[in-house]
């Protein structure tokens, strides 16, 4: 079993392309509780090719046409590590090995890091040259991904060079995204093309760090062309309990979000002309900007701003037997007035897998 709804986008004549989550999280081994094991410990992650199959009142069925695990060069498949070390440089390396290692499912042996593994959540693209953006959690990492599987780069923050992966690594985001909470790195990946550039971003599930009052998030891009970092600006969310599970590109300088928190969430269209670049500022590699307390006005910086496009749950929806699931993970602009949005079923766990297609009377999607 996949959990297919963790990021994803539209091709063509009701095609889509999905990305599957990691393996499940740990779980105890039914002989000795004390013991943990990973369901599927050599699961190798990837795309799906999604065919929506349209049915009767507005309901149809989507089927799989192929899979497309992700690997490495050499063709080596990449697999999801344990998540014990929390995104630690020892666990991304391989070196670590200890009382936290995890089990096979039969919890008979020991199961070893994957030094390239990855927890995949986001999806963007295609590129021109027909490859993708993956974001992934554990580093948090921003991957371009060619249309086979094949991983191209990976970029990671500066003190995680991971080098024993068996693909190219680039360390090049802030040093600073390490600190990560747990389980909430990159969720949502987007790419924009402002002045002739072409930049691949991510945007962080949470604030950095333990400051539980927290409410911005750092959305990070970096430039394919100059294989460099390009910006990182900053986002203010609704409240501290929500938390962003996906984007999509709209325009050359604006994206979509999907702000969440349980069965209630908010799409938002984002615009980036107006709001300030920190890369370089003296506070960058700092938590000074979760602070609660944190002037922004007075250190003349402006967050980026959020307009409406769709919040649910949706009385206009529900009325038509439409009820969004309560874990929405994707989001993809389809067209100007089109917007496909998809649940997160966690392996079963939340029951089917759905791609929601709605279609606005206005061209909201149409940003420039």
């Amino acid at each position: 079993a996949s959990s297919e709804g963790d990021g994803g986008g539209f091709e063509s004549g009701g095609r889509f392309l999905g990305l599957t989550d990691a393996t499940p999280l740990k779980s105890k081994c039914p002989g000795d509780h004390r013991m943990t094991f990973l369901p599927f410990p050599d699961f190798s992650p990837g795309m799906v090719r999604l065919r929506l199959e349209p049915g009767r009142d507005g309901k149809g069925a989507m089927e799989m046409d192929s899979a497309i695990p992700l690997r490495g060069r050499s063709r080596f498949l990449t697999s999801t590590p344990p998540r014990s070390t929390g995104g630690s440089p020892e666990f991304l390396n391989s070196t670590f090995w200890g009382p936290e290692d995890e089990n096979d499912a039969e919890c008979r042996h020991r199961v070893s890091a994957d030094p390239g593994g990855a927890d995949t959540e986001g999806l963007a693209g295609p590129l021109p040259d027909g490859s993708f953006i993956v974001a992934e959690e554990y580093g948090p990492s921003l991957m371009r991904v060619a249309a086979n599987g094949t991983v191209l780069v990976r970029f990671s923050p500066r003190p995680l060079n991971l080098p024993k992966a068996y693909y190219p690594v680039r360390p090049v985001l802030p040093s600073i995204l390490v600190e990560r909470r747990h389980n909430k790195g990159f969720e949502s990946a987007f790419l924009l093309k402002p002045e002739q550039s072409q930049l691949a971003c991510g945007i962080l599930q949470s604030p950095l760090g333990p400051q539980k009052h927290s409410t911005v998030v750092r959305v990070v891009c970096v430039d394919l062309d100059r294989m460099e970092m390009a910006a990182v600006w900053l986002l203010r969310l609704d409240d501290r309990h929500r938390m962003v599970n996906s984007a999509t590109e709209l325009g050359e300088k604006s994206f979509a979000l999907l702000e969440r928190h349980h069965g209630e969430g908010t799409v938002y269209g984002v615009d980036v002309t107006g709001a300030t670049n920190v890369l370089g500022h003296p506070l960058l590699e700092t938590l000074e900007f979760e602070s609660p307390d944190f002037d922004f006005a007075g250190a003349g910086i402006s967050l980026l701003e959020k307009e409406k496009i769709l919040e649910y749950p949706n009385n206009f929806l529900e009325d038509r037997g439409i009820v969004l699931s309560e874990k929405m993970e994707g989001i993809a602009r389809v067209d100007p007035r089109t917007l496909a949005l998809s649940n997160d079923n966690d392996y079963g766990k939340e029951g089917d897998s759905f791609v929601y297609v709605v279609q606005f009377k206005d061209p909201v999607l149409d940003w420039i």
